[in-house]
């Protein structure tokens, strides 16, 4: 699983992505969230995070009910940067994607996954990023559905309106 985190002083939006085997029960948005502060429970249905710490690296605890409890953190990235999370509201839900910086070893990496709870049942669809992982002219990256390789969409940087 991915994390991704997108932080202000006023409030915060997290983005939980499965893997592979994981992503139809392992998505989840926590959209508009209070601020991050240590100990705080965050909780949406059978979700329930943690926040240990908060600073250039953010961890914290995550607990879906009926599963184990999973320690995640989120490594602070410096605006402009490639790394981030990115969305889109497109037909299949909200999109998202975590990219992670490149390493010595390799590119960047780029974990994604389409949510849509609207229909009253929740439908989960890998996304993936053209590849090799850039931004566009317009900051944007583009991605395909697993399920349906024609229906590209492109995901920009997460800014929480407002800050």
């Amino acid at each position: 699983m991915a994390v991704g985190i997108v932080a202000s002083a006023e409030r915060s939006t997290l983005f939980f992505c499965g893997g592979n085997l994981s992503y139809a029960d392992h998505t989840h948005w926590f959209v508009g969230e209070a601020p991050l502060t240590q100990a705080l429970p965050i909780e949406d249905g059978a979700w329930q995070i943690t926040i240990g710490s908060v600073g250039e690296v953010i961890e914290g605890t995550l607990v879906i009910a009926g599963s184990d409890s999973a320690a995640f953190s989120a490594d602070s990235v410096a605006p402009g940067m490639l790394a981030g999370v990115y969305d889109a509201v497109a037909p299949c839900g909200h999109a998202g994607l975590v990219v992670r910086p490149p390493t010595a070893a390799g590119p960047p990496l780029a974990q994604g996954t389409c949510l849509d709870s609207k229909s009253g049942a929740t439908l989960v669809e890998q996304v993936n990023p053209v590849m090799p992982v850039m931004r566009g002219a317009d900051s944007g990256i583009s991605a395909s559905l697993v399920s349906d390789p024609s229906q590209q969409l492109t995901l920009h940087p997460l800014i929480l309106q407002g800050n």
